[in-house]
């Protein structure tokens, strides 16, 4: 019977053993299985942040960068016609077409000679369909020409921007054409150019081709629209009776007239 104990109890101790070493391997497995799974779950949050990191890099844009590489704008990316054209210091050349001289008068810049520039809406010409005619007194426009003529940033002047140059010339109304006028290139008279705008006459041409006065009388387009008609005041430059006339008058739409513009 004693032996039956101790053969129990050694049993027993035995079991106790076993129950010891696989409750001590189950806890090691389960500690390994945490570590493994913190590790993991490090990583990623470790891998998150650098894909964090990469997609907040590639989507910022650093504004003291030199890198010119960005989208452009549908307003910002016109021909490189307008935005040079609009962007010219006053006395610099105004390229339309052709490269036109500018000129600083008063607080305005304006072109300081007759634009010679084909548009492709309305009707436009060179006098008597000459190109020397073009080249020298510039091309002659109807209204719709003319009211797209200038360039990005440049505009037809209205008539009190004309009543404005008459009165920096210092001249009565009668008088002022002689501060308009270029100081050669007029059959009549010339004139001093005291303003420095260097008017030449392109004469005038119908629509149905017909052209007179190119040398002797000089006519302009404004902006400004008579009421209740459809005409538009003109500047108009000769000489008469004696006097240098600078005066304003309308004229009708398709008639072909010259062109300067002035800065906005």
């Amino acid at each position: 019977m004693f032996l039956d104990e101790r053969m129990c109890h050694s049993e027993r101790s035995e079991a106790k053993s076993k129950n010891l070493l696989l409750m001590s391997a189950l806890s090691l497995l389960f500690l390994s299985g945490c570590t493994l799974y913190d590790n993991y779950d490090i990583d990623l949050m470790e891998g998150a942040a650098s894909n964090t990191e990469q997609s907040s890099d590639s989507g910022s844009v650093d504004p003291t960068s030199s890198n010119t590489d960005f989208p452009v704008s549908p307003e910002s990316s016109g021909s490189f016609e307008s935005s040079a054209s609009a962007s010219i210091d006053c006395g610099s050349p105004l390229n339309r077409g052709r490269d036109h001289k500018t000129v600083l008068i008063g607080e305005q810049c304006w072109m300081a000679e007759n634009l010679d520039y084909e548009t492709t809406l309305g009707n436009s010409m060179c006098f008597d369909n000459n190109a020397a005619n073009c080249a020298k007194y510039g091309r002659l426009y109807d209204y719709e020409a003319a009211s797209h003529a200038c360039p990005t940033g440049w505009r037809l002047p209205t008539s009190a921007e004309y009543d404005k140059l008459k009165s920096l010339s210092g001249a009565q109304d009668d008088y002022a054409g002689e501060h308009f006028k270029a100081t050669s290139g007029w059959a009549s008279e010339n004139g001093d150019d005291k303003l420095k705008f260097s008017a030449l006459p392109g004469g005038f041409c119908t629509d149905a081709g017909v052209c007179k006065f190119a040398g002797s009388v000089g006519y302009w387009w404004t902006s400004t629209e008579e009421v209740m008609d459809e005409t538009h005041y003109v500047l108009y430059l000769s000489k008469e009776d004696q006097r240098y006339t600078a005066s304003m008058y309308v004229d009708n739409e398709e008639r072909l007239l010259s062109v300067r513009c002035v800065k906005d």
